[in-house]
């Protein structure tokens, strides 16, 4: 039996012969009784599959096409079009461990770099490989996350090349349609398969906390990452782990941040360093014959002069990788932004659907165990204002509850209860939208417990103009908010 159709056999006979072929292969690998047909098999998959996207990519790279290219990569997408169809009709026969090699192609084979009917086909066949074996459900689910995310090399885009991938600095990130038309296959087979088997948001919630993309890589990365799990919390496959997909959106966002802030801290201290390294020392007296000098007999390594190099680094050299770290930390602040941007106009979706509460929920919770611990981001200040802009006394209430709790209580921290103080005071001074009530109630708390504490000082004989500020912060930070408010 043959993979390719003997000549003069019109298309159905083909297409048979094929699906028969397919079968064949799979079982005889599967029964350990022949491999010859199930190599010529994988060969031919992993041919068709590496030219189909190589000429997916060639094709949008040349401006006019020669006729010939593009009738034979026609031909090959139909080719595989056509097998991918034949093993989704064998899909009982496929073992996990048999047909290894088999199974490793189609996840390689994405749905980005290939024509629209070639991702429908690859995405028949992997669901129908989790409708037939239960098993394979985790493998279907890693296949689909992954293909949230396009290459990253950019040659999936129109007249793309490998030296235009990322987004200039400071532009807005613009999504393709051919992004989204990617999201919206790989989407309908994750709603297949969460109708299919529901248990299987248990595993799919881990997949898609892992698979956020690193904080270095792209801009489509991470954007279109984020378009495709905000879909998938709003629609009614994800509805039961919407506030989780939400909460690992927030954190992922907050890793961006954190790399940013670091990116920023090592460019600056290489600022410092190179203007320290090379800063010019006025002439003064000849050295004395007792002053160090270096290994190579130069006494002038003290103070940088004679030289335009420091431990061997040119200033030239020095700035361009200041430049660089500036570079990559503008490129990280662009992602930010359009993460946020993603981030406001999902959160107005879930507000407009009427899921205050549950976000509200949410974010206080994210605040209580995440962010206040470290009081070093700023990201969720924009998401409580974006909140109280919404629904400003059922805002104010949840979140002056959670921080002045916080701030007065015993129990906690004192790293926590400053930070509440800090998010405290920059919301009581900045929120527009803020009821006068509850401003005046807010104040009026922490003003009855600074008068409370000093009233307990008083008691124990303290000395008031000897209070150490470090024994006191929390006290002090408390009158900050007030004055500051």
């Amino acid at each position: 039996m043959e993979l390719h159709a003997p000549v003069g056999v019109d298309t159905w006979q083909a297409d048979r012969l094929l699906k028969k072929y397919v079968k064949r292969a799979l079982v005889l690998r599967k029964e350990g009784e022949q491999d010859e047909m199930y190599q010529q098999l994988l060969a031919r998959m992993v041919d068709l599959s590496q030219n189909v996207q190589a000429h997916h990519v060639w094709i949008h790279e040349m401006e006019e096409p020669s006729n010939g290219k593009e009738n034979s990569w026609e031909r090959e997408q139909e080719g595989l079009c056509k097998l991918l169809d034949a093993m989704a009709k064998a899909v009982e026969h496929v073992d996990e461990e048999k047909h290894m090699e088999l199974v490793h192609a189609l996840a390689r084979l994405g749905c980005w770099n290939v024509p629209t009917k070639v991702a429908q086909a690859h995405l028949h066949l992997i669901v129908e490989l989790a409708a037939c074996q239960a098993q394979q459900v985790p493998f279907v689910l890693q296949v689909l996350v992954r293909n949230f995310v396009p290459p990253l090399d950019g040659t999936w885009k129109d007249n793309s090349s490998q030296e235009d991938v990322e987004t200039n600095v400071g532009e807005a990130w613009v999504p393709q349609p051919h992004g989204f038309r990617v999201l919206e296959l790989v989407l309908n087979k994750v709603h297949e398969i969460v109708e299919m088997d529901p248990s299987s948001l248990g595993i799919l919630l881990p997949m898609l906390n892992n698979q956020f993309p690193h904080p270095e890589q792209n801009q489509d990365a991470h954007c279109y990452y984020l378009c495709g799990v905000m879909q998938l919390a709003e629609s009614n496959a994800g509805k039961q782990i919407r506030a989780r997909i939400l909460a690992a959106i927030l954190e992922n966002i907050l890793h961006i941040e954190f790399h940013m802030n670091w990116q920023v801290f090592e460019m600056e201290e290489d600022e410092w360093d190179t203007e320290d390294a090379h800063m010019q020392v006025p002439d003064g007296p000849d050295r004395s014959e007792d002053e160090p000098i270096d290994e190579t007999g130069n006494c002038n390594f003290l103070d940088g002069r004679g030289s335009d190099k420091i431990n061997g680094t040119s200033k030239k050299d020095t700035r361009d990788t200041v430049h660089d770290q500036k570079r990559l930390a503008l490129a990280t602040a662009d992602k930010l932004d359009s993460a946020m941007e993603l981030l406001f106009a999902h959160l107005l979706r879930q507000l407009h659907a009427g899921h205050l509460e549950e976000l509200l929920q949410l974010i206080t919770q994210f605040m209580k165990h995440t962010v206040l611990p470290t009081r070093c981001f700023r990201i969720v200040h924009y998401v409580v204002f974006l909140l109280g802009c919404h629904s400003p006394a059922r805002t104010c209430e949840c979140f002056h509850n959670l921080l002045l709790k916080g701030m007065l209580s015993e129990d906690s921290p004192r790293e926590t209860r400053l930070s509440c103080a800090c998010y405290l005071a920059s919301y009581l001074a900045r929120a527009a939208f803020l009821p006068v009530l509850q401003l005046v109630g807010v104040l009026g708390s922490l003003c009855n417990w600074c008068i409370a504490y000093l009233d307990q000082l008083e008691k124990k004989g303290s000395n008031f103009p000897e209070l150490k500020l470090s024994n006191h912060l929390v006290f002090y930070s408390c009158c900050h908010c007030i004055l500051y408010s």
